[in-house]
Order: C-alpha cells, then structure tokens, then sequence
C-alpha cells in the first residue's frame, strides 16, 4: 500500500462556487480513502497566518482542512506556509503578472498586508524532510520565512530583481 501521501489540494479556482465548501468535501475525501487504503501518513500544505477573527476567508478553510484531517485514523503533518515564491505558485504568478503588466496602479489595501515567504525549493525541503521523519507526525509546523514583509515590497523587490 501507499505509505503517505501529501495533500496539496485547494480548490480557489475560476468555476468552483464555494471554494471553503469544495475544499472540506475534498478533505473529508481524504480522510475516507486514507483510512480504506491503509495510508500510514498525511502531509499537509496549508495557509500560515494568525489566528484570530481577522482570518481571512482562504485561510479560515485552510484551517477547516486541517482540522478534516486530523479528525481522522491516519497521522497528520501540518505545514503553514504563506505565499510561496516560485513559478507555478498561484500567488507568485498574480504577484508577477500585476508587476510586469501594471507598474503604476492604484493598489488596493491587501498590498500592506504582512507575510513571510518562502522559495519553493525550501517548501519542497520540508515535504521531504517531514516524509523522512516519522516524529513530525500529529504537529504542525509554520514555514514562512523570519523576515516580515508586505506584499507591496513583494511587488517592488520582484520588480527590482526582473530589471523593471
């Protein structure tokens, strides 16, 4: 059987309705097919951010899928990153795509929001190194980077880097 599986799934797309609603069910998905194959193992990559009533819609449905999860037989890693830089990253390609198409806007409240990024090569570090160590079962782990920043110095560290 398959001795775990990383579940990398959420379903902030065009064409899904209620993605909070799309993401439980695909969780509770999981949970049943996990128990039935005999999964030894979850690993979990979720959203990083504050508790709190403030929780954004996205990241109060990462939090949902976390707790599908754990609710099952099979042993949960958590892993909270922030935006991950990288290509194929959804919130790196919009990032990138608002800077290289738009480089004077009017930017919405959002871009002072703090984060803490992490490089995709540092992200897939941490998927291997948590399927490598079995003692990292039934934790969850914050990934982001130390420093905090926003999204507008993001926007302009990005737009230095690619020359614009």
């Amino acid at each position: 059987g398959c001795q775990a599986v990383y579940y990398l799934v959420h379903s902030m797309h065009p064409g899904v309705k209620d993605f909070a609603d799309a993401d439980a069910e695909a969780a509770r998905n999981m949970v049943a097919s996990a128990e039935a194959a005999g999964v030894g193992r979850l690993i979990y990559l979720g959203g990083l951010g504050e508790e709190g009533e403030d929780l954004s819609h996205h990241l109060q449905s990462r939090r949902e899928v976390a707790r599908i999860l754990a609710s099952g037989k099979v042993p949960v890693t958590v892993l909270r990153a922030a935006m991950i830089i990288g290509s194929g990253s959804a919130s790196f390609e919009i990032l990138r795509y608002l800077v290289e198409r738009l480089p004077v806007m009017v930017t919405p409240r959002w871009v002072d929001t703090p984060c803490q990024p992490i490089g995709i090569r540092n992200v897939l570090g941490y998927l291997v190194g948590c399927l490598g160590n079995q003692a990292t079962a039934g934790q969850t782990f914050d990934i982001g980077q130390k420093e905090v920043v926003t999204y507008r110095q993001l926007m302009q560290i990005y737009a230095e880097e690619a020359g614009l």
